[in-house]
């Protein structure tokens, strides 16, 4: 398990900065299923895309919808968001929202660390948080408790958790859905509980 604390910033800019550590971290090398070669920074700049015919359409949606080049899915759990895309059978990234991404309302949104995960080939499974709880939502754990008992973190070969800040939390809290699975924590909290870290009120009451 890898944890790394050194980090505290939120927003695109952080994304640029964890990038590399976000892919020597990985064991698996980019696949060959997808051959573009990968551009920073890992958030979508719907800006950019102005020649795209679906500008504006998240990346994950332009994957999977029905011409998409990839299978996969999109749950809506009231609080929170799954979203799958499967590529390569022998990585699968799990990834959390931060705390700057969570209640985020533009339609283009995208998990977090989605393109960076795309141009490497990897399969992913986005976790979207509407609401800033830590993914402590009981709808949401049985969801992904449900995924692991019909096999989908079992079938790859490697599966790794990330996510920054509240997204550290969450791939370190739910570390148990793939055994010997990797974990890449920046900055991660690791406790609420104030009687625990008494000194840390940032986050008021969760």
């Amino acid at each position: 398990m890898q944890q790394f604390s050194h980090l505290d910033k939120e927003g695109d800019a952080e994304l640029d900065a964890l990038a590399p550590t976000f892919q020597n971290a990985l064991c698996s090398k980019p696949s060959s299923i997808r051959k573009s070669e990968t551009k920073w920074p890992l958030s979508t700049n719907v800006n950019s895309m102005s020649d795209d015919p679906l500008m504006g359409v998240a990346l994950w949606c332009k994957d999977i919808f029905p011409q998409g080049e990839f299978d996969g899915f999109y749950r809506k759990l009231v609080n929170h968001a799954v979203n799958y895309i499967e590529r390569d059978p022998n990585q699968l990234v799990i990834t959390f929202d931060n705390l700057a991404e969570a209640c985020g309302r533009h339609y283009a949104r995208d998990a977090w660390a989605t393109k960076f995960i795309g141009d490497n080939g990897w399969s992913h499974v986005g976790i979207f948080a509407g609401v800033t709880t830590w993914f402590r939502d009981q709808r949401l754990i049985d969801y992904l408790l449900n995924l692991k008992a019909e096999g989908l973190f079992r079938y790859y070969a490697n599966v790794a958790l990330a996510g920054t800040s509240m997204g550290a939390f969450g791939a370190l809290a739910f570390a148990h859905l793939a055994p010997g699975s990797a974990v890449i924590a920046f900055s991660p909290q690791t406790t609420l509980d104030q009687s625990i870290a008494p000194w840390d009120r940032r986050f008021g009451r969760v």
